[in-house]
């Protein structure tokens, strides 16, 4: 961010609300009278900015100069995702991950009133099924996790985006493999199982666990071996999802403490996603993390926490700008990135939202980083995940 600090960019008034820093310059009515006040904080105006908007349209003023400190409001983070998603068809579909998270919800909620059957599965195996060829179709996995609305929700959405972030890192580390990809895809739904039998005051606690709780939660991946058992599950790779998806490369994890290849690869893939969207999600006592930020994190715990191998696949398939990171390019456009770029990690393809002359492109403007001049000046987050 220390490039853009000091920066002066003459912004039309449509897309003012996009934009924080403060007013570069008193902006004047033509008889004179003060407007805008230079020095004032754009954030400042809160609920009145759609009059301050209509008072200087009303004055004939049709830009300000803006001194900028980020680029890119908070604001507009959430509607540039919106935009990109309305025009990127390679996402998992809605209903289909909707009906995942419904369908873990309610798997939970039958094995805390009744003991654990074959048949409570059975429809969220079939949507598991569903969701793993969407998976297979390569889609842009990060711009399909979901956003979590509430508090007692994350659970069940956590269990959807982890399932698809390790089916699409399993897809790509085993491409003629389907099965497997679909087995990793169902552990993922059910990896946090054995959380059904973690007492709700634990489970839902608005903040971080104390020491007895937190034992009580490491608790919940033998608890859903357990459980997947008595739900007759045979598959092999979906069970080691379930137990040990909480193990750690160099043995210091949960339950069993085993190390390195002892830990089953479908749980070392899991792993990663497992922490990736943790990471990467707000919860109600943490701000959530940008996806490059986590990404960084992960790497920097690779031979520790995870497989060297699960971690680079993370990284090559999303690369140092994952999708869904807002940038700004070296001619001062921004915009969201919407595709890695391959084996090129730092080159990915850009859907620009804000021109260099502050305006919005009249029509979709994708700017493919490895075939043109520009480059990243500037990171300035990542987009908020999509509603489902």
């Amino acid at each position: 961010m220390a490039e853009q600090e000091g920066s002066i960019v003459r912004v039309p008034l449509q897309s003012l609300d996009t934009y924080d820093g403060v007013v570069a310059e008193d902006v004047t009515s033509p008889e004179g009278a003060l407007l805008l006040p230079q020095g004032l904080r754009l954030s400042l105006l809160g609920a009145s900015l759609p009059k301050v908007l209509d008072r200087l349209r009303s004055s004939g003023v049709e830009g300000i100069s803006i001194r900028m400190e980020t680029s890119v409001s908070l604001k507009s983070v959430d509607s540039f995702l919106e935009v990109v998603l309305a025009q990127n068809q390679a996402v998992i579909d809605r209903e289909v991950s909707r009906e995942a998270v419904s369908q873990v919800q309610g798997l939970f909620q039958s094995v805390r009133r009744q003991p654990m059957t074959p048949e409570l599965l059975v429809p969220l195996v079939a949507t598991g099924k569903t969701l793993a060829q969407e998976i297979l179709k390569n889609p842009q996995v990060l711009l399909s996790l979901a956003r979590v609305h509430r508090w007692d929700e994350y659970t069940f959405v956590h269990s959807f985006n982890v399932a698809a972030l390790a089916g699409f890192l399993a897809q790509r580390l085993h491409p003629q493999e389907p099965d497997l990809v679909e087995q990793i895809v169902l552990g993922g739904l059910l990896h946090d199982l054995g959380k059904a039998q973690v007492p709700l005051e634990v489970l839902n606690k608005p903040g971080p666990l104390d020491d007895r709780e937190f034992a009580l939660m490491k608790q919940h991946s033998a608890w859903g071996e357990e459980l997947a058992l008595q739900g007759e599950v045979t598959s092999a790779p979906i069970r080691a999802v379930i137990r040990w998806h909480h193990e750690r490369w160099t043995g210091c994890g949960y339950p069993d403490g085993l190390r390195r290849e002892e830990i089953p690869e479908a749980a070392r893939i899991t792993a990663v996603a497992d922490v990736f969207d943790a990471l990467t999600a707000e919860r109600a006592y943490k701000q959530s993390l940008p996806s490059r930020d986590a990404m960084n994190l992960i790497l920097g715990d690779t031979g520790q926490h995870f497989d060297p191998r699960a971690s680079r696949t993370l990284l090559t398939s999303f690369g140092l700008y994952p999708p869904g990171s807002i940038v700004e390019l070296s001619d001062r456009s921004v915009g969201v990135v919407v595709s890695a770029g391959g084996e090129d990690l730092i080159r990915p393809v850009v859907l620009i939202q804000v021109t260099p002359e502050g305006t919005a492109p009249e029509s979709p403007l994708f700017r493919d980083l490895r075939r043109c001049d520009l480059r990243i000046r500037n990171y300035l987050g990542s987009g908020a995940r999509r509603d489902l």
